[in-house]
């Protein structure tokens, strides 16, 4: 599978239900994914080093995360968060009225209830 795009679609083919290879092409903003896998054999960040890779079938493994919990299976190569962050976020809208200060108000709420999120991560 090739993508040619940001790192959001490459994102997404890893956690793809298929076992394909998958081979990049820049297409997105910063490319992270692919500047890092292309300076690591010192090549030059362009279309054409990412193209040279996949025709000559440089497979390299997979470096991320694996995050698993009861509602979450993901991969990750960038980062991974989550957490009173999101919580904050999505659950402070009945606060709207409040203006920027309801992000503290819900934000102190949220650490005194203390929710816990259960899942492991295995670094590859």
């Amino acid at each position: 599978m090739i993508c040619c795009s940001g790192d959001g679609l490459i994102h997404e083919a890893l956690n793809s239900k298929t076992d394909l290879p998958v081979g990049a092409l820049p297409g997105g903003t910063s490319n992270a994914y692919l500047f890092n896998m292309l300076k690591r054999r010192n090549l030059k960040v362009d279309l054409n080093s990412s193209i040279f890779m996949i025709l000559k079938g440089n497979v390299e493994n997979w470096e991320g995360l694996h995050i698993v919990g009861q509602t979450l299976n993901v991969k990750s190569f960038l980062f991974f968060n989550w957490g009173i962050i999101g919580n904050v976020d999505i659950n402070s809208e009945m606060l709207r009225f409040l203006g920027e200060l309801r992000y503290d108000v819900y934000g102190i709420y949220a650490i005194l209830r203390y929710k816990q999120y259960r899942y492991f991560y295995v670094y590859f």
